[in-house]
């Protein structure tokens, strides 16, 4: 389990403006969210206080912390203008239909997880947040090239298996100590994704690190 929380101490004008721009980036966040869909997140919603009676918003020290649904399907999630405080993102099975832009992702991120969507678009691995430990972005309409050779130093899972990544040969160099599985694809894919290799032959990884891939596959 991954927890993070940031806590601010300052005077409360200034705690003010913060707490002000925040409302406002999880209003932009929310603003592709339906009518209906805004009214099962809160019965208070016009009151704009984020943390304060919205399902799926968690907060600590009065910063919004956590997304969460599943299976919440009323429209997508504006990502790009969730707070860096975010820490965890948790979208699984909510019908979400955006261009995934790493780049834009909270910087303080340490969970994504946005399975069983239909988020399409290239994803780039060398843009990821910097602190992120887990990214779960199964059977979505993801597509390549990737390349595994700048993630961020944190990372221990990720996983992209289900999506429309097509390449003959994945390339792998300077994986974080702490890493411990990539699995892009599942047993019957393998016509996805040929090989993973190494830049550096010495380096080699072992095959456990990729389920789904042959071990014959990785070099």
């Amino acid at each position: 389990m991954y927890v993070g929380c940031i806590f601010f101490c300052a005077d409360s004008e200034s705690d003010d403006r913060i707490l002000a721009w925040q409302n406002t980036l999880m209003m932009l966040s929310l603003a592709d969210i339906s009518p209906i869909g805004i009214q099962l997140l809160s019965n208070d919603h016009a009151r704009g206080d984020y943390c304060d009676g919205w399902y799926g918003i968690h907060c600590c020290g009065r910063l919004v912390i956590r997304i969460s649904h599943f299976r919440f399907q009323h429209g997508n999630f504006n990502l790009s203008t969730l707070p860096h405080s975010v820490t965890k993102i948790l979208l699984v099975q909510c019908g979400q239909t955006f261009k995934i832009q790493t780049r834009s992702l909270p910087r303080e991120l340490l969970v994504l997880s946005l399975g069983g969507n239909k988020i399409y678009g290239r994803v780039d691995l060398t843009t990821l947040p910097p602190k992120l430990k887990a990214a779960n972005l199964w059977v979505n309409m993801l597509k390549g090239p990737i390349k595994l050779t700048h993630l961020p130093n944190s990372l221990q899972t990720l996983v992209l298996y289900g999506n429309k990544i097509n390449q003959d040969v994945v390339w792998y160099d300077n994986l974080p100590d702490n890493i411990r599985r990539i699995h892009l694809i599942n047993s019957n894919e393998t016509n996805r994704i040929g090989k993973v290799r190494a830049v550096t032959p010495t380096k080699k990884l072992k095959y456990m690190i990729f389920p789904g891939i042959p071990r014959r596959n990785v070099h």
